[in-house]
């Protein structure tokens, strides 16, 4: 674990807070994830510099800014409370896609293209704009392929001041092709669209081909590398225990084990702040503390020993700390949303003779039957909302208004049953639901119980399979006639893309999980077609407003078809003492609470 120990903060109290003052430590810092730093709260276009960090070539605070009245102030630490260790500190390695890794160092990992925290639009780290057809950085050849220019961004660079070159891009890519290191599968996986052969470089720009038309051009090089640095390293075991250069905010201080990370000013960092002119970071430390104590770091934040924590989707616990004087808690929601799955497939009439989910009148008489507000309610303690779009949690910019047509409705659902019943012959439809013992579910399950007893439909609410049972045998099998579950997506545009056609197109093939067997339905072939070639096309759309716009309609038609129900999206909430620090916006990606770190600063002096 960490081998650069060093002798603790030095602390000095004031009433319910706890201010660190750290020696700076010559360090080795840290580098590049998908997912990392962003360098700015607000949304921006695609191809711009990120709206709050302007780009300079210099470290002066000299900017071409208007001048500002009020300057945010600097210095001082902020304590961050973690309830583990990483494993490693090298993000590229298997073990080193904890959260708790990525939380610490996004704040000094660059890459090519980081997702915006709220919004979660791709903006550019590395780059001096995102590659487009319109700016010359995407090219299509006749071939099929692609050609992909990256521009390095100018001013980046490292912190010892040297300037982040293409030959950085080309040693993170051979060390992640690299069959004989033990890269992570999900790193590694987005590369293999990128022809062998095909990547060049020189001091400003980074060309490659990818074998067809994809968003692989958003997750390639997330995670860039020193070359100067790391070329003639163990990268198995030189990186286990510090950082390698930062080209962030903040670069590695000490990782003293069982105690604390921290993580200093990285005076190398190029980012403005666009509001004020300013050079960023403004603070001095970040320390990342491990909370030994009983209750972890909830009773850490609440004794004022953490400014900043991550919260457990608890509703209980987030109550209280709502309560809890000058603590101000941000509640996200996602990215897992939990659904009512209809199946399609013919495993459903071993749990349900009777199914009529091929029916879209059925389904939408289900869908009215459903008070899904009361549903989210029940779950949350009162905290959650209704999900009307799953898109919302995955990238807001392509979300649809959805299924929000959906209420609770005993006259919908009573057209819905009568068109039904025009058609086939069915007194009370019957219904069997599937779930396993999560008290959530358990939750809804009595829930839905009563809602579809109440407008004519009887449903039995099958006895909770064991989580292992459900997951392999009900589930992926497709032995299920209503089942409620939830997807776990994959944040930002590319992983929309890949979610949406992993949930819905076809059936299942190899390494597919289209586990409802979708499409299949009778009576809306002209929707379904549409569906289907919308799910297709998509995934080789280049153009971010066009995915977009797919997106939308995508999950229109879902929601038309009723191809599902959604319920509720989890509890994902951060916690900040208001009183004492600025700028902090919770972020529902992985890790992501220090996403805009840079732009934190101390307001109690």
């Amino acid at each position: 674990m960490g081998a650069h120990e060093q002798p603790g903060p030095s602390r000095s109290r004031r009433p319910g807070r706890i201010f660190l003052a750290i020696a700076a430590v010559a360090a080795l810092a840290a580098g590049g994830w998908a997912l990392s730093l962003d360098r700015t709260p607000q949304a921006v276009p695609t191809t711009t510099v990120p709206s709050t960090i302007a780009p300079t070539s210099t470290s002066s605070s000299t900017t071409t800014t208007e001048p500002i009245a009020v300057e945010n102030p600097y210095g001082g630490d902020v304590t961050i409370g973690i309830s583990s260790e990483p494993i490693t500190l090298n993000p590229l390695l298997e073990g080193g896609g904890a959260e708790i890794l990525h939380l610490i160092g996004r704040t000094a990992w660059a890459g090519a293209v980081a997702l915006e925290g709220v919004t979660l639009d791709p903006v550019p780290v590395l780059l001096s704009e995102i590659p487009t057809l319109d700016n010359g950085g995407l090219v299509k050849n006749e071939d099929g392929t692609v050609t992909v220019i990256y521009r390095i961004d100018p001013n980046a660079r490292w912190e010892d001041g040297s300037p982040v070159t293409g030959a950085d891009f080309e040693l993170t890519y051979e060390l992640v092709m690299d069959p004989s290191l033990p890269i992570r599968a999900e790193v590694r996986a987005p590369y293999a669209a990128i022809i062998p052969d095909s990547l060049q470089v020189d001091a400003s720009t980074v060309t490659f081909a990818l074998d067809g038309p994809s968003l692989a051009y958003l997750d390639v090089f997330s995670i860039v590398v020193p070359a100067a640095q790391v070329g003639d390293s163990d990268f198995t075991t030189d990186w286990n225990d510090r950082f390698w250069m930062s080209a962030g905010p903040f670069e590695f201080g000490v990782w003293v084990p069982g105690e604390w990370i921290t993580m200093d000013r990285n005076d190398e960092y190029w980012g403005i702040d666009a509001e004020t002119g300013q050079d960023l970071p403004y603070l001095d430390h970040l320390v990342f503390e491990v909370a030994a104590a009983v209750g972890g770091p909830v009773a850490g934040f609440q004794t004022g020993a953490f400014d900043v924590i991550g919260v457990p989707p608890d509703p209980v616990v987030i109550s209280e700390l709502e309560a809890f004087e000058n603590a101000d808690v941000e509640i996200g929601w996602g990215p897992s949303w939990e659904h009512l799955s209809f199946q399609f497939g013919p495993g459903r009439f071993g749990r349900n003779l009777d199914s009529l989910n091929e029916y879209l009148d059925y389904r939408r008489a289900v869908a009215h039957a459903i008070d899904r507000g009361k549903i989210a309610a029940v779950v949350s303690g009162g905290l959650g909302s209704v999900l009307d779009s799953p898109l919302s949690v995955v990238w807001p910019a392509a979300a649809s208004s959805g299924w929000s047509e959906y209420k609770r409705d005993t006259d919908g659902v009573a057209a819905a049953l009568d068109a039904l019943r025009a058609g086939i012959e069915v007194s009370i439809p019957r219904a069997v639901l599937t779930t396993n013992s999560t008290p959530e579910r358990t939750l809804a399950a009595g829930e839905l119980g009563s809602m579809f007893a109440a407008e004519g439909i009887a449903l039995e609410v099958e006895p909770p399979e064991e989580t292992g049972v459900y997951f392999l045998e009900t589930i992926g099998p497709g032995r299920f006639d209503l089942a409620q579950w939830s997807w776990v997506p994959t944040v930002g545009p590319s992983g929309a893309v890949a979610d949406i056609r992993r949930w819905f197109l076809l059936t299942p093939q190899a390494g597919g999980s289209n586990f409802s067997r979708w499409p299949g339905s009778a009576g809306e072939p002209a929707d379904v077609v549409r569906l289907t070639d919308l799910l297709e096309d998509v995934a080789t759309e280049l153009d971010l407003e066009e995915v977009k716009a797919m997106l939308s309609e995508i999950e229109t038609l879902m929601a038309d078809l009723v191809v599902t129900v959604p319920l509720y999206a989890e509890l994902n909430a951060g916690a900040v003492h208001a009183d004492a620090l600025s700028g902090y916006r919770h972020s529902i990606i992985p890790g992501g609470d220090t996403w805009n770190a840079a732009t934190w600063y101390r307001t109690d002096g």
